[in-house]
């Protein structure tokens, strides 16, 4: 998994290369910690919340489907997997990949039955932020407790 890069998507443009540009020297070093920090948060959460997931299915069955490549991105792949549950019911996860210069391919997003955790991360990122006026060390702080509340009530439907 690309850990650092997740948690910068994540993070959107509260993390992108032309807010750290605009930053001086003191404000860069501060927030290549909040994306530090951040990327541990967010790896401990993803571990957990995909733990219990997979467990919560029990005696499932898991198919790698297939892989797309683009011609044009060779660096980018798709992996699909099936993952059948108890009831016989199939859902479907997509991993996007890419590969980095040091040629190991890494998880890029984890895309599951179409629904972007990406995505749905960043929007809830930028949602925290804005509610703490721009401040990413309390936004950090409050993620955990956000993510698992989220987790819950999905678990719940």
């Amino acid at each position: 998994v690309d850990w650092r890069g997740f948690a910068t998507g994540v993070m959107g443009r509260y993390a992108s290369n032309s807010r750290y540009k605009s930053l001086d020297s003191e404000g860069q070093k501060q927030l290549r910690a909040q994306r530090d920090r951040f990327t541990l948060v967010l790896r401990e959460v993803l571990i957990r919340s995909y733990a219990k997931g997979l467990l919560a299915f029990g005696g499932v069955e898991m198919q790698i489907e297939g892989v797309d490549t683009d011609p044009d991105r060779p660096a980018l792949a798709t992996v699909t997997q099936s993952v059948r549950g108890e009831a016989g019911k199939v859902y479907m996860i997509r991993y996007r990949m890419g590969q980095y210069k040091d040629g190991v391919w890494r998880l890029r997003n984890l895309i599951i039955q179409n629904i972007s955790l990406g995505e749905i991360y960043r929007n809830q990122f930028a949602e925290l932020a804005s509610n703490a006026k721009g401040d990413l060390d309390t936004v950090i702080n409050e993620w955990n407790a956000v993510i698992e509340e989220e987790t819950r009530e999905l678990a719940s439907d």
